[in-house]
């Protein structure tokens, strides 16, 4: 087959295949203004991923996360009508995905209507969930989305282990939940995401084989943090959570296997960049790698506030000015001046995978993981 007919195929067939080719060509003309701009220091045309934390409440309290306990409660959430109006005004900035998260994002009964917003706009949307609070009704809801995807919080194989960093029964909820969406609802992607810490450094492995017994469509891994969102977590147990030089030949051996091992099975797992870069982290260093915060990805938390990550942030509000203003103003363009000489040592999924998808060194050394990236993330979401 010619190269174009496997590009077509690709695409989805000839009939929509210009229309995503389309879209594609879209896509890259933003990737090379993202590049640009973050390089230039110029403020960037598109916005193509949006993370919208819809609240702070959690009906968990997990030993790693002080969001739901110690976030600030500054105000009511904001209103389905007003995540609705951004939604709508993210299209202008050539959003593909939006990603909520909180909190338990399943704790607002109106997340199924955000969803089908997403749906109705073209946008693929992924929910970051701990799984427990979805409701054979709600999974009945889900069955109708082509574009959605869930990511579970799971950190260890071992059900007593797991619960014993999320809470009792956790793990239990979260296999079953699992198990009805793949018979009920199996146009939707599912994940696992796994936060790695000196507890559990060893069981990256055999998370992988969790999830391809289970038949999800990713795992990825994350380490512990105790800035950006979980910032607000200061108890001294935290400290034996945290991974070290100690953790390195463990975490090495994980590092090598997981990407052969993911491929094995069918699954999306992190870039090897990625995996690779937390070793570094262990080690005590700041990996380089150019941030794309407020670039790439910009994140707006319950009350509408703006920003490139936790650890750069300004009193900038989308319900004041609206999204693009608010993308586009001097207040932004300072916190990402910041982002450009960041030296905060962090190396979380949803910060630093989508910087790598963006290093020149991506499209050179491993080309057909970029087009693969491409496609999925940027405008074939859709499961096939």
């Amino acid at each position: 087959m010619s190269i174009f007919g496997t590009v077509r195929n690709a695409l989805g067939g000839a009939k929509g295949g210009a229309r995503e080719l389309r879209r594609g060509m879209s896509s890259i003309l933003d990737v090379l203004d993202l590049i640009a701009a973050r390089n230039l220091g110029h403020v960037p045309k598109s916005m193509p991923l949006l993370y919208i934390e819809l609240l702070r409440r959690c009906n968990l309290r997990c030993v790693t996360c002080g969001f739901s306990s110690d976030y600030p409660d500054d105000g009511p959430e904001m209103t389905t009508e007003q995540v609705q109006c951004i939604l709508r005004e993210s299209l202008k900035l050539h959003t593909k995905i939006v990603s909520f998260g909180g909190g338990e994002p399943f704790l607002r009964g109106d997340l199924p209507e955000l969803i089908e917003t997403c749906e109705n706009l073209g946008l693929a949307a992924h929910v970051n969930t701990n799984g427990t609070c979805i409701s054979d009704e709600t999974v009945a809801r889900l069955a109708e989305f082509r574009r959605l995807a869930l990511v579970f919080s799971l950190d260890h194989p071992n059900p007593e282990q797991n619960d014993f960093l999320r809470g009792s029964g956790v793990f239990e909820k979260v296999r079953d939940v699992v198990a009805k969406l793949k018979d009920r609802a199996p146009a939707v992607h599912l994940g696992l995401n796994c936060v790695v810490s000196h507890g559990n450094v060893h069981a990256m492995e055999d998370m992988v084989h969790l999830a391809a017994r289970w038949s999800v469509d990713s795992v990825k891994f994350t380490p512990f943090h105790d800035n950006l969102n979980h910032r607000w977590r200061t108890f001294s147990e935290l400290d034996s959570l945290r991974l070290s030089p100690t953790d390195l030949p463990a975490l090495a051996r994980q590092v090598e296997r997981i990407p052969e091992l993911a491929r094995r099975f069918g699954l999306m797992t992190n870039s090897r960049a990625f995996l690779e870069g937390m070793l570094e982290f262990a080690a005590g260093r700041v990996p380089e790698l150019p941030c794309y915060a407020g670039y790439m990805y910009g994140n707006i938390d319950p009350y509408g506030r703006l920003f490139p990550c936790y650890d750069h942030r300004e009193p900038l509000n989308v319900l004041d000015l609206g999204l693009v203003a608010s993308w586009r103003s001097p207040a932004m363009e300072q916190m990402r001046t910041r982002v450009r000489s960041c030296t905060s040592r962090c190396w979380n999924t949803g910060n630093a995978e989508p910087s790598i998808r963006l290093h020149p060194a991506t499209f050179v050394l491993n080309p057909g993981q970029a087009w693969e990236d491409l496609r999925f993330y940027l405008f074939l979401s859709a499961k096939r």
